[in-house]
């Protein structure tokens, strides 16, 4: 199938199981993440036009050849994605394509347009263009202090969680940034302030501290809600991706901390050129978005966007 998605400040996926809203996800930082990875596999000025499994910085599976619909890649035929965007310095939209097809030895070829100057934008790893949240259950326990390097890749690889903390010292090391870091979140949770005290000759570990309702507290204690909402900023203002993909980051709130993640996307949303895609089952997300004008509903259904109803 084939699906076109026009997006908005927040574009919200909806729809029963198995209905596409997570492949949907996966697709598109695949494709964005593939051109990382392509970059990154070779030293020369043009990109690598074949990758092997494990030349992937993100993958949805093992099987990078099983990821096109319904029957495996060929040497002819493989998932095809297109990304329509405008440069800054005009309104006029150009196209950027990027297929994928069977390679020699099971691995993957890659067909794509590297003087495109979305592609230099895409395949920047130390400035990721899309960030992919399949969930914010919550964070590790202990970091140790990683390379930027590491950070990015993991971010590249779905495991933002596991990297919060490097985030949010790097965050607290810029002071601009963190000067719109804690304005956003204010927003939402008046007075939280995040601080770090770590000092490389000494600690091993990265220890990070949340002033909020009056008690510092260190980060793995504050409460759900805060805690998705002090991620999902941090992500955003360190990074200013444009694309933040989130798959159900409704899971296991209670509703009230369900509207409060609602307002903080919102108000990340307002503060710059983030496009926000989420698949959500919540009902709460749902009316809490929806009030907004900038907020647009995807229904899917089989992988096909749906008519849209009451």
């Amino acid at each position: 199938p084939s699906l076109e998605l026009s997006l908005s400040s927040v574009t919200m996926l909806i729809g029963g199981n198995n209905s596409g809203k997570s492949s949907l996800l996966q697709g598109t930082h695949l494709a964005v993440t593939t051109l990382q990875s392509a970059r990154s596999a070779t030293n020369k000025a043009q990109p690598a036009s074949t990758l092997g499994v494990d030349q992937f910085l993100y993958k949805p599976s093992n099987q990078p050849i099983r990821l096109n619909y319904e029957t495996d890649m060929t040497s002819k035929t493989g998932p095809e994605f297109t990304f329509t965007y405008r440069e800054a310095i005009t309104d006029d939209p150009k196209d950027f394509s990027l297929k994928m097809r069977r390679g020699k030895n099971a691995n993957i070829a890659v067909t794509f347009d590297h003087k495109n100057r979305f592609y230099d934008r895409a395949s920047d790893r130390t400035r990721p263009l899309s960030i992919f949240v399949p969930g914010l259950a919550g964070v590790a326990l202990s970091e140790e202090r990683r390379t930027d390097a590491i950070v990015t890749a993991g971010i590249a690889q779905g495991d933002a969680n596991l990297y919060l903390r490097n985030v949010l010292l790097r965050l607290t090391l810029d002071q601009p940034k963190l000067d719109k870091f804690h304005s956003i979140i204010g927003e939402i949770f008046p007075d939280l302030t995040i601080s770090c005290d770590f000092d490389e000759r000494v600690h091993t570990h990265i220890e990070v501290l949340v002033e909020i309702d009056g008690k510092k507290v260190p980060l793995e204690l504050v409460g759900a809600g805060a805690l998705q909402a002090i991620q999902l900023v941090a992500y955003a203002t360190m990074y200013d991706p444009g694309l933040l993909l989130l798959d159900e980051p409704d899971a296991h709130l209670h509703p009230s901390n369900q509207r409060l993640l609602a307002a903080t996307l919102l108000k990340i949303a307002e503060e710059g050129s983030i496009r926000i895609i989420l698949a959500t089952h919540s009902r709460h997300i749902f009316d809490a978005l929806t009030r907004s004008h900038m907020t647009d509903i995807v229904w899917l259904k089989g992988g096909a966007k749906q008519e849209k109803k009451d």
